[in-house]
């Protein structure tokens, strides 16, 4: 764990921010040293997975995960904290191209909430902070982007190459959505969905012991948009827990919000247990302005309330599909409602 900045005391809050790089491996390393072999042919680095060659205080090993200069000081993630107005901060940083963020937050050091994520474009990256509390830490998580196109580089070393990773991907966010219903407080709104906010979610209603009530959820990309995938993103527990996640669901896609053609179902999918993006294949491509999800199984909270529950939704298409996960994919494709 590496601190860049211990910041003092602004109106009525006490932050610190720290850089924490998340333990992955690159996509390309043929000689197992836990570097991507494209990040050290770029920046002339044959060995020394622990050397610290321009003195920042990360080691070979972290500067390649964040895709930073092994030999400028200067290229590195400091968080910089500013003041907009009284009630208002701005937590900052400088984000790669095809890397991708995730700002996590904490009170006491031990228990941590996803805050926001962001993705790289070779550009300052911003995220706003409230003063509301009295004291708040914040960690960056720098994750690697999948390999879209399944050609064995990830984005980044991609982009270190000077080759497009997938000239046909796209991600749709969606510019309204509705639900079935809503838990009884303007915190829980549909709309937190769509905010690209990875700390505001949206819940059902409280169905109490019945785990096979019907909710759903439509997103509108207010036009017609090529759609071969969706991605959820659980609620999760300040412990990091995924909450209210189905186990059964179908996804149905429309061109006008009245005919609706089903292009995707499971039954006893695999929930997530942490705080992560869960890929749903659709069993085709298709052109449409509208998605809907229903679920016919409902997860739980931690009192085992029944509840459909997300912090985040939104559709795309790749050329080439997302690598299946065994552990997110369904134990059988489900087509009953055909």
């Amino acid at each position: 764990m590496k601190h860049l900045s211990i910041f003092p005391s602004l109106s009525v809050t006490t932050l610190a921010a720290f850089f924490l790089p998340c333990s992955f491996l690159p996509a390309i390393d043929l000689d197992g040293d836990r570097m991507s072999d494209i990040w050290q042919a770029h920046y002339g680095i044959a060995t020394g997975q622990t050397d610290d060659l321009d003195g920042d205080g990360l080691d070979n090993i972290q500067e390649s995960i964040a895709g930073t200069d092994p030999h400028d000081p200067n290229s590195s993630h400091h968080l910089t904290l500013s003041k907009i107005d009284s009630s208002n901060l701005e937590l900052s940083w400088w984000g790669h191209p095809n890397k991708n963020y995730h700002l996590l937050s904490s009170s006491n050091l031990q228990q941590w909430e996803p805050y926001s994520q962001k993705t790289g474009t070779g550009a300052q990256i911003s995220t706003q902070l409230s003063t509301d509390h009295t004291k708040q830490f914040f960690t960056l998580k720098i994750m690697e982007q999948p390999d879209l196109d399944g050609d064995g580089f990830s984005p980044y070393e991609e982009w270190l190459l000077g080759t497009p990773e997938n000239e046909e991907q796209e991600i749709h966010l969606g510019c309204t959505i509705t639900s079935s219903s809503q838990f009884n407080s303007s915190n829980w709104a549909p709309t937190n969905l769509i905010d690209q906010s990875l700390s505001t979610n949206w819940s059902s209603i409280n169905h109490e012991t019945n785990e096979n009530a019907t909710e759903w959820l439509t997103l509108d990309f207010c036009e017609n948009k090529n759609i071969n995938y969706l991605e959820l993103y659980p609620r999760t527990s300040s412990a990091g827990v995924a909450l209210g996640f189905p186990s059964d669901f179908e996804v149905e896609t429309s061109s006008d919000g009245i005919h609706w053609f089903m292009v995707a179902g499971y039954k006893n999918f695999s929930p997530p247990t942490q705080a992560q993006w869960v890929n749903i294949p659709l069993t085709r491509t298709v052109t449409a302005r509208y998605v809907r999800f229903s679920a016919r199984k409902l997860g739980t909270d931690l009192q085992g309330n029944h509840f459909f529950q997300l912090a985040e939704v939104r559709a795309g298409y790749t050329k080439n599909l997302l690598p299946s996960n065994p552990s997110r994919r369904a134990n059988s494709l489900w087509k009953s409602y055909i």
